[in-house]
């Protein structure tokens, strides 16, 4: 237990939350190799087992490895934060870890959202990479104007997105009312 990294974790989840995602994925990886190395070694026994009993100018077939692609692992967190009430949510609060209780009246459908984004020219294909902007509600600036040798020939917006090489994250609003045992007498429950 860190008393500091629970402070940090509070007061900015934005900062903190994808560095212990990528440090859950670190672990997960170094606990995996052993048994991945494991697995390797005997294929590899097998294959020279197999290579031992084939016939002399037999074709021999060879795999290859798929690149592996990067873990994506998603932290849940899970404490006894202190509750704060939907009418206490201030300013204050914004941009900070809470935990309020309630219900969850209404889900809007999932959407994709770009988190980096691969876009080529479409005239001399010059490829370029666009990170999204932090926070929620962070948007993707595409260029106008072509990167390559010769942008003037490729005129304005000349990009277009190349989605097999795109990074994309599901995103979904809920909207959380009040308990209806917490909405004092005579007032309708708020949401948030």
């Amino acid at each position: 237990y860190d008393g500091a990294l629970l402070g940090y974790l509070r007061e900015q989840p934005a900062t903190i939350l994808p560095a212990l995602e990528l440090a859950a994925a670190d672990a997960l990886q170094t606990l995996l190799y052993d048994q991945r190395s494991n697995a390797n070694a005997e294929d590899q026994e097998n294959d020279e087992n197999q290579n031992e009993n084939l016939e002399e100018g037999a074709d021999t077939t060879t795999t290859q490895k798929k690149e592996e692609e990067p873990m994506i692992i998603q932290v849940l967190l899970k404490g006894n934060l202190a509750m704060t009430q939907l009418r206490s949510i201030k300013s204050e609060h914004m941009n900070r870890l809470i935990k309020c209780p309630g219900i969850v009246i209404s889900a809007q459908p999932v959407r994709c959202r770009a988190v980096k984004l691969v876009v080529r020219c479409a005239r001399c294909l010059d490829t370029q990479t666009v990170y999204s902007s932090e926070g929620p509600f962070g948007t993707v600036q595409l260029p106008t104007r072509c990167a390559g040798a010769q942008p003037q020939e490729c005129g304005s917006n000349p990009y277009s997105v190349v989605p097999d090489e795109s990074q994309f994250c599901d995103r979904q609003t809920l909207k959380v009312q009040e308990a209806p045992e917490k909405v004092p007498t005579g007032e309708m429950p708020r949401a948030v």
